[in-house]
């Protein structure tokens, strides 16, 4: 619990940046990671793409596809997107764990725990906060 505790202390100081993205085991970021707002950035080239603000504004990531790979430890190699995880893009039909976002009937992306907030306090209430911790890429 004491681990659980001092991780979400990180992320909730993370979250007061939320340009703090960081890719591959060197750090380096990627510069196609970076996308920005609007759904019109997140083209074919990417797998994945979320956003912390609803209707795909504030701050968004694009995961490449030939980084798809690297999903099943998000926080070690894709950092802090924000505080509120509100609209995705999924083209990978897979799902991820963690907390899980409800975006249509069958529709359900299940964001990793540790490399995401999860304590999710959004206004876009079809996100929810699940009550495991699958997933610690650490553990």
């Amino acid at each position: 619990m004491g681990n659980l505790k001092t991780r979400l202390a990180t992320l909730a100081v993370a979250g007061a940046s939320a340009a703090a993205i960081t890719l591959g085991t060197a750090g380096s970021a990627s510069a196609d990671a970076w996308i920005g707002s609007g759904a019109d950035k997140c083209g074919s080239q990417y797998a994945l793409c979320i956003w912390d603000q609803g209707n795909y504004q504030g701050s968004g990531i694009g995961v490449p596809w030939n980084e798809l790979w690297k999903l099943g430890s998000i926080s070690e190699h894709y950092g802090f997107l924000g505080y509120n995880v509100s609209s995705i893009i999924n083209r990978t039909g897979a799902t991820f764990c963690g907390s899980e976002y409800d975006w249509g009937v069958g529709s359900a992306f299940k964001i990793q725990a540790w490399g995401w907030y999860s304590g999710l306090g959004s206004w876009d209430n079809r996100i929810r906060s699940i009550q495991q911790w699958p997933c610690d890429p650490g553990a």
